[in-house]
């Protein structure tokens, strides 16, 4: 291997995605026993804070692409715990959460907080804290 590329083990992006592959795996494994992953978990709390986004703009905020939000509403739309439906004008579909959908995050909470709070535990409050304003920093990249 060339001295240059010795640093790659050192990749700002590679590092992060293994992170976030690992804490998904933790979150993922606590929210099982609900039915839903941890990113549907994010949309129906995303569509909770806000309710009626079109499928886009929720992909905006959360930073994820429109075709994987797609896939996991069609899911949570199969499931009756999201409403997709066409927009008044354009060819927009507007999303909000379900009656069922507000009860099933209201049952994965729990599971949910308590993986916050042991991730939190397990990185001490103030790392945790230095940990959230870094990624809101690298976020305004």
């Amino acid at each position: 291997m060339t001295a240059r590329l010795r640093h790659t083990e050192f990749c700002t992006n590679l590092r992060l995605r293994m992170a976030t592959r690992r804490l998904t795996q933790r979150y993922d494994a606590a929210l099982a026993d609900h039915g839903i992953t941890v990113p549907q978990f994010s949309l129906l709390a995303a569509l909770a804070r806000e309710p009626d986004q079109s499928i886009t703009d929720l992909a905006r905020t959360l930073r994820i692409e429109r075709t994987a939000v797609s896939r996991n509403l069609d899911l949570l739309a199969r499931q009756e715990l999201v409403r997709i439906e066409p927009a008044a004008a354009g060819n927009v579909r507007i999303v909000n959460l379900a009656e069922r959908g507000h009860a099933k995050l209201l049952e994965a909470y729990p599971a949910w907080e308590q993986t916050q709070n042991d991730v939190k535990g397990q990185l001490g409050s103030r790392k945790w804290k230095q940990l959230l304003r870094l990624l809101g920093e690298l976020d305004a990249i």
